[in-house]
């Protein structure tokens, strides 16, 4: 195997895993879903299908396997094991809207050390259209998971687990309209980098511009205020220098639930908030504040918002951190508004059913998953 690992080769050290493992060797999905290079010659991704237990009634098991290189250095081995001590933590809970870790280890591959961690895919397709859009018009189906994704951050938050990077692109959604929150691993990776660059190491702002280039208009439309000052100091309001709160999670979700819960809401052209060269990149931080000014201004005037979920997704999108709801309030408070909130949003619809094979294998995120419309 030579020194320097392409995307070329992520297939194939795939395949030759599961045999040192003793699997079967998977059907990778390489030629319908690229495999994903998150950091060059450091962390890659790539969808696979496969049969993880013969007890397991079903044929195969849709899986992201997490491939890890370069154990041999710091940043590889550090993202290898926080990566994988996530994935068991929050598994242990059993929350359907949480990933379910498959497994994980190293192998040695012609004396390269190389580790890898799986995860089951709710759905992995990336090349689709938005499915935001669905939602919000299904709100029926939108109300119940906007509150199961609500308990899972409190699930997370109890675990001391913040994801620190929830948008459309890290929610996996399957056919029936069921979410789950993913992609763990972006965390892990920017506070490394964030930590090598308080420490003043010189290879840092390649690798994190290298980040944030693909670190969509839309995924940075969904981070909280003292997220973005901690991505970008240069020239942040001093207000939002709040250390890394929990409750940057809870500004996320309410970015999302005002999409689905206030008409006209979605994110179609998400501002382009970044300025600035490489390495020297700002927060248009006047351009933020008329954009999220907009967002509330549309949940106060959202008349078929019910009161009590008006307040608390205006609750949720508040500047300061320490004024937010925590995760376990928005829970109680859904709770306890429960009986005015179900009827609200309740499938009155008086159609007849059809009863119908639904297949097992279901693909595509929430950013990009091509539902039906009914």
């Amino acid at each position: 195997m030579s020194s320097r690992i392409t995307i070329d080769d992520v297939a194939d050290i795939a395949r030759r895993i599961f045999v040192e493992e003793g699997h079967d060797v998977p059907h990778v999905k390489a030629g319908d879903i690229p495999p994903e290079e998150l950091v060059a010659g450091e962390l890659y991704r790539i969808a696979c299908d496969l049969r993880l237990d013969v007890r397991d009634g079903r044929a195969s098991t849709p899986i992201w396997l997490y491939l890890y290189p370069a154990l041999g250095g710091d940043f590889g081995r550090y993202l290898w094991e926080r990566h994988t001590r996530t994935l068991m933590r929050v598994t242990t809970r059993g929350h359907s809207a949480l990933p379910v870790f498959r497994g994980g280890g190293s192998v040695d591959l012609d004396g390269r050390v190389v580790g890898y961690a799986m995860s089951e895919a709710k759905g992995y397709d990336l090349s689709l259209p938005n499915a935001m859009g669905t939602l919000a018009a299904r709100r029926e189906r939108a109300f119940p998971e906007f509150a199961r994704l609500a308990d899972a951050l409190r699930v997370l938050h109890a675990e001391g687990v913040v994801h620190r990077s929830i948008w459309p692109g890290t929610i996996e959604c399957d056919e029936r309209l069921m979410l789950m929150f993913s992609r763990f691993e972006t965390a892990t990776m920017i506070e490394n980098l964030l930590q090598r660059r308080a420490l003043g190491s010189e290879d840092v702002e390649a690798l994190f511009d290298h980040l944030f280039l693909g670190f969509t208009p839309l995924a940075l439309a969904h981070t909280s205020p003292e997220r973005l000052h901690r991505l970008f100091p240069l020239g942040a309001p001093p207000e939002f220098a709040t250390m890394d709160h929990v409750n940057q999670d809870v500004f996320s979700l309410g970015v999302l639930g005002v999409q689905w819960f206030a008409n006209g809401a979605i994110i179609d052209n998400p501002p382009n908030l970044l300025v600035g060269r490489p390495g020297q990149r700002s927060v248009d931080w006047r351009h933020w504040r008329e954009w999220i000014s907009g967002l509330r201004r549309h949940v106060t005037q959202a008349s078929e918002i019910p009161r009590s979920l008006r307040a608390l997704l205006r609750d949720m999108l508040d500047d300061r951190a320490n004024q937010r709801p925590t995760s376990s309030d928005i829970v109680n408070r859904l709770t306890t508004a429960f009986d005015t909130l179900e009827p609200h949003y309740a499938n009155r619809t008086k159609s007849t059913y059809l009863v119908a094979h639904s297949p097992k294998d279901f693909v595509h995120t929430l950013f990009k998953r091509k539902l039906l419309q009914y």
